[in-house]
């Protein structure tokens, strides 16, 4: 996305976890304004490393950089009318959801994730199953469905991630330490009451 300063109109990046966060941040060290989208309760994994925070928060800091949230969010399709955007990047990785269509929306509309059709729905896309292929760009084609397992780090898997249907916040800080088989009396908390 080569331009000169004057040139630069802003980007729309859809999704403001890990990944949709540090995609923002090298535009924006690039010099490209960005608003970030997302809905109003994102999931994240990573949330010290993600500017999803500034959803909950109002700000979130990332290596220096500053979100905010702005209060009167609108839904996408009315962002799009807000400004000429030089790129639209749907960096949101929903896992089985299939994409809308991207593709002329801006001058280039990229997908991020399973369920992409570079060519059709975006005009690029980047794969990130852990096949290999990880951060390949896709130029015609679809982008691999989710593979299923998370990849194990340390020896762990799937039993990393404790999933919470409720929109409750965790009494638990951000980089807790946990212990493989301990499941915190929030999470169990929390299933109980959404069911």
């Amino acid at each position: 996305m080569a331009s000169t300063d004057a040139e630069r109109l802003p980007v729309l990046v859809r999704g403001t976890g890990d990944i949709g966060s540090a995609i923002a941040l090298a535009l924006f060290r690039d010099g490209y304004p960005i608003l970030l989208h997302d809905g109003p309760a994102p999931t994240a994994m990573r949330r010290g490393m993600a500017f999803t925070d500034a959803v909950f928060d109002g700000t979130a800091v990332l290596d220096g950089v500053t979100a905010r949230r702005v209060d009167s969010c609108a839904p996408f399709h009315d962002v799009l009318a807000v400004a000429m955007w030089s790129a639209i990047i749907d960096a949101r990785l929903r896992k089985r959801a299939i994409p809308e269509p991207l593709r002329g929306l801006a001058p280039i509309t990229i997908g991020v994730g399973p369920n992409f059709v570079a060519g059709e729905t975006v005009d690029f896309a980047i794969e990130t199953s852990l096949d290999g292929r990880q951060g390949m760009i896709v130029e015609s084609g679809s982008t691999s469905p989710l593979a299923g397992e998370p990849l194990p780090l340390g020896g762990v898997g799937r039993e990393r991630f404790i999933y919470d249907a409720s929109t409750s916040r965790s009494a638990a800080r951000r980089s807790t330490r946990s212990v493989c088989g301990w499941r915190s009396r929030y999470a169990r908390s929390s299933r109980q009451n959404a069911s």
